[in-house]
C-alpha cells in the first residue's frame, strides 16, 4: 500500500537507511557541536547518544522552523504514533529502529538498571494529547 501522507512519503525515502548510520549523520553531523561532544565518549555511549541526538534534531527542526502549525501538529502526531509502533516492536523510522536496537541490547543484558528504569511516557494514551 502506498504511503499517501507527507510523513509516509518522507518515510519511504528513509527505508533504505541503516539506523545507526542515519543517526550518526542526523544526530551528530561532522563539524557540529554534537559531533565533537560524541568524539570524547566511549563507542558504546556514542551508539546510544546518536539516536537521541537525531530525535532532538528532528523535533527541534520541526518546533523552531515550522511555519505551518497544522503541519507541525500532524508531524508531532505522526511521531507519537511512531513511538507507539516502537513499543509494539514495529518501528519504521531509522531513529526509532535504532532505539529498538538499543532496547533489545538492554533487554539481552538484563534490562535497564534501576537508576535508569522509568516508565515510557504514554503521550495521548495517558490523557496528555498532542496539542
Amino acid at each position: 500500500m502506498p504511503l499517501a501522507s507527507p510523513q509516509g512519503q518522507a518515510l519511504a525515502s528513509l527505508q533504505g537507511h541503516a539506523p545507526a548510520e542515519f543517526c550518526r549523520e542526523q544526530g551528530a553531523p561532522a563539524g557540529s557541536t554534537f559531533h565533537y561532544a560524541c568524539l570524547y565518549q566511549p563507542a558504546a555511549t556514542r551508539a546510544r547518544l546518536r539516536p537521541a541526538l537525531a530525535l532532538y534534531n528532528e523535533l527541534s527542526e520541526l518546533i523552531y522552523r515550522s511555519s505551518d502549525p497544522a503541519a507541525a501538529r500532524a508531524t508531532l502526531a505522526w511521531w507519537a504514533d511512531e513511538f507507539a509502533r516502537l513499543h509494539a516492536d514495529a518501528p519504521r523510522h531509522p531513529i526509532t529502529r535504532a532505539l529498538q536496537d538499543i532496547r533489545r541490547e538492554e533487554d539481552a543484558a538484563g534490562g535497564l538498571s534501576p537508576r535508569h528504569s522509568r516508565e515510557y511516557p504514554q503521550g495521548r494514551a495517558s490523557g496528555n494529547p498532542v496539542q
